[in-house]
Parts: structure tokens; C-alpha cells; sequence
């Protein structure tokens, strides 16, 4: 589960504008390579470990812009093979924190949350358990 936090005036939260939603992907890789895949769209975001170290940026700021991208996060001392196609980044730790920010095309803050909500993560080798992406509105 993934948080989801549509940004408004109510909103108790340290720095988010009043008129974005916002996302958080506590990312595990302790089980191998993660991929965070984005939608052509109007994301932006970046990933960082939990020592708050930089690995990337996404989206909008990210390599591939507003096209979104396949961004590969890869756990501590990873010497396997990065596959054509892929952002990639290596973490210090087993933990890293994807944040994404929608910006609204107009006022249209629902297809906003509808650009993060089709934001992907899964494992770049399939795994017997996991189980797919899913969405909690914090809001």
C-alpha cells in the first residue's frame, strides 16, 4: 500500500502546495531490483534512501521528462546486469522513499490523482509473492 495525499488549504503538512496531490513509495530491496514506472504525464518526483542520500529524479526533472520513464532501483552492492531502457540508480540501503508530485492540468485535481495512481513498482525479476501496487487516499 502506498499513501496518497491530495494537497489542500486544510491539509496539515509540512511544505506541500495547496493544489497538488502527492505520493509516497516506501520501496524494499531487500528481495532484489525494484522498477518505479511512469506514464507519459505531468509527474515529477525523486528517490532517495533512507541515509537521505539522492538516486534519481523522475518524471519531469527525471531522464526521459514528460515521456516518464522505467527508473530501476538497485539494493546495496548489486553487481547483476541492468537491462537496456532503464534509469538507473544504486541505493546505500534496502530502503528507499519514491516521492511524486501531479501537477493539476487547469484545476483538474481528480486526473491528477488519476496520473499518480497509474504510477507502477514492481520487481524487475518476478516474485511467487508478490502482490501488485495499491493505493490508500490519505487525504
Amino acid at each position: 500500500m502506498f499513501p496518497l495525499l491530495n494537497g489542500t488549504p486544510p491539509q496539515f503538512v509540512f511544505t506541500p502546495n495547496s493544489d497538488a496531490p502527492y505520493a509516497g513509495l516506501a520501496i524494499d530491496l531487500s528481495d532484489g531490483p525494484m522498477v518505479v514506472e511512469l506514464p507519459p504525464s505531468p509527474l515529477m518526483g525523486t528517490a532517495n534512501d533512507l541515509n537521505q542520500v539522492w538516486l534519481l529524479d523522475i518524471g519531469l526533472p527525471g531522464p526521459a521528462g514528460p515521456a516518464g520513464g522505467k527508473h530501476l532501483l538497485l539494493p546495496p552492492g548489486y553487481e547483476g546486469d541492468i537491462p537496456d531502457g532503464y534509469s538507473s540508480a544504486v541505493s546505500s540501503t534496502n530502503r528507499v522513499l519514491v516521492l511524486v508530485r501531479a501537477l493539476p492540468e487547469g484545476k483538474d485535481m481528480d486526473g491528477a490523482v488519476e496520473f499518480i495512481k497509474s504510477v507502477q513498482a514492481y520487481p524487475l525479476h518476478p516474485r511467487v509473492n508478490w502482490q501488485a501496487l495499491t493505493w490508500v487516499d490519505m487525504t
